[in-house]
């Protein structure tokens, strides 16, 4: 698996956090890009130059981070980090959508 990641963003390190915490850190390669030079493979793996982008082990890219995060956490090893259902797993998300908003509004100044 291929992670594209710049080293200022914060999404990027939620994800890169993950991986570690799942044990994934030896299976995906961390790949460092330039998404305002248009990186070619960043490109070609998401059409919006976003950063954090995961190319799965199935060749699927996968692009925001919670969408990466819930991936990592469902293939990894060790504790699920996010509920598979009920009430607990909206409470996490509620949670990380309040995170990542505090996260956007840190991106922002």
């Amino acid at each position: 698996m291929i992670l594209y990641i710049t080293a200022p963003s914060p999404f990027a390190r939620k994800c890169r956090i993950v991986l570690r915490e799942k044990g994934l850190a030896d299976r995906v390669e961390e790949v460092v890009v330039d998404p305002y030079a248009n990186a070619p493979r960043l490109l070609e793996a998401n059409p919006v130059v976003q950063v954090p982008t995961l190319i799965a082990s199935d060749g699927l890219p996968l692009s925001d981070s919670p969408v990466i995060c819930e991936h990592l956490d469902e293939i990894g090893t060790g504790p699920r980090l996010l509920p598979a259902s009920g009430p607990e797993r909206l409470r996490v998300k509620r949670l990380e959508t309040l995170g990542n908003a505090a996260l956007e509004m840190g991106v922002k100044l």
